[in-house]
């Protein structure tokens, strides 16, 4: 007999003790100082403004600008983790949700700030950067550097480059909606078990796919499975936009598919791909 007076709730947040949470302090101590460091990105911004049109002087302005580009940058990198982890501690939790839409706002900026610096770099001549390359200024930067010259033939204009770069933050739709739709909205109910009714979440299907009677594990597989069936179709919106979106910015930067695209950053053929 199935005792269903026992019922085992997802705890909200708040409710979780504090050793089951993961620790940000590494990142920011606290929300307030994540609003400082905020404030300070916004502000190294408009400082990139400075470098536009003197990259091809000499290889100490180019140092000079990679040198701010990676402050700004490691500077963003730290603010957009924690605010992307603090929305994943609560998908529903609506000041982790405006914290990371500010902060995207915010990234998008920037990149549109600095859309001008990987076309300057590429329109150095090659002379010029030949021996750029050899200077021990830009020793640190000599990876960066390659791996970017090997994007010439994808790179666009700079009018171009800052028309997608302004585009990132509603590019991002397809996936904060299926994340918001399957990990906030989508319902999938609870599990009769021997110790009474357990909920069946994104987290606890691995549970019930391990317990011992077949019965639970067929159940769980097919209530999980039928909640994502109830919205096939909105879930084939939103990866329908995904793909979308992949195939415009590779015919934008003209790639021969969305795969060589993908592929191009790491250097694999599109046949290994295709062979694994």
């Amino acid at each position: 007999m199935i005792n269903k007076s026992k019922r085992t709730s997802v705890p909200s947040r708040e409710d979780v003790p504090s050793e089951y949470k993961w620790s940000l302090h590494k990142l920011f101590a606290n929300d307030g100082e994540w609003e400082e460091d905020f404030n300070k990105f916004e502000g190294l911004i408009p400082e990139m403004e400075k470098f536009k049109g003197s990259l091809s002087m000499s290889a100490s302005r180019l140092r000079q600008a990679l040198d701010h580009l990676m402050e700004v940058e490691r500077l963003g990198e730290r603010l957009g983790y924690y605010a992307q982890l603090r929305v994943s501690e609560d998908q529903g939790n609506s000041e982790n949700q405006g914290r990371m839409a500010r902060y995207m706002n915010l990234a998008t900026r920037f990149a549109a700030a600095c859309s001008f610096i990987t076309p300057e770099i590429q329109a150095i001549p090659d002379s010029s950067m030949s021996g750029f390359l050899k200077s021990d200024e830009l020793k640190p930067y000599l990876i960066y550097l390659k791996k970017l010259l090997r994007y010439k033939p994808h790179v666009l204009s700079e009018a171009e480059e800052r028309l997608i770069a302004m585009q990132a933050e509603f590019a991002q739709t397809p996936r904060k909606g299926f994340s918001a739709l399957t990990d906030v909205d989508m319902d999938f109910g609870d599990i009769d078990t021997p110790d009474g009714p357990e909920p069946l979440t994104q987290s606890s299907l691995s549970v019930f796919m391990q317990n011992s009677s077949r019965n639970i594990r067929r159940r769980a597989y097919m209530q999980f499975m039928g909640e994502y069936e109830a919205h096939r179709h909105t879930l084939a919106a939103l990866y329908n936009g995904s793909v979308q979106r992949d195939i415009y910015l590779a015919r934008a930067r003209k790639f021969g598919s969305a795969i060589e695209m993908s592929l191009f950053s790491d250097d694999v053929p599109t046949e290994v791909y295709s062979r694994l």
